[in-house]
């Protein structure tokens, strides 16, 4: 491909069973540097939110998805949690944003170059807590590292520890922590 391809014909996908950024001749990228050296313009600080894409592809595939609207992300979060009730008990396999708490929105911004490295943020996809995700140079490995979250407030009838059934025997029961973090 040549050095003039656009930074948003990136493909975000997978390829013989491994996360890739594709270009659209083909050309499949599972490491950043050979991708830097094809599409030199996603080092253009006006590319951040493509160059987030493509680090977050090539580090944790599907497992994370890239804020490149932290309003957008706000809302979602927020009819999320509208959407949970605070005071149903914890469950195992079942993932819930207010479970881990509320992050200050504040703090996310959109995806940026700082010196050689580049900051953005990104959501777990399955529990929507967001990480804050810093690449101090294009030739590391990034680093994701989970926002401060704030519990949310609970009535006292569901302050207390919560019990699930022991796998051996319905009738009893185990205190499960309220945290599951």
């Amino acid at each position: 491909m040549s050095s003039s391809s656009p930074a948003s014909n990136i493909i975000l996908g997978i390829n013989d069973g491994r996360s890739v950024v594709l270009l659209p001749d083909g050309s499949a990228f599972a490491e950043l540097a050979p991708l830097l050296a094809a599409v030199p313009s996603l080092l253009e600080p006006a590319q951040a939110g493509q160059l987030a894409l493509a680090v977050n592809q090539l580090a944790h595939g599907i497992e994370y998805e890239v804020i490149l609207d932290p309003a957008a992300y706000e809302a979602a979060s927020r009819a999320r949690l509208a959407a949970e009730d605070p005071n149903e008990p914890w469950r195992e396999g079942v993932e819930r944003l207010g479970d881990y708490g509320v992050p200050d929105f504040a703090a996310i911004v959109p995806p940026r170059r700082i010196g050689e490295g580049l900051r953005f943020y990104a959501a777990d996809r399955l529990s929507g807590v967001p990480y804050q995700v810093d690449l101090a140079a294009l030739d590391r490995a990034p680093a994701y590292d989970p926002l401060r979250l704030t519990p949310l407030p609970r009535t006292p009838a569901a302050s207390g520890p919560r019990t699930q059934p022991d796998s051996g025997d319905d009738d009893a029961t185990e205190t499960v922590p309220r945290d599951p973090g």
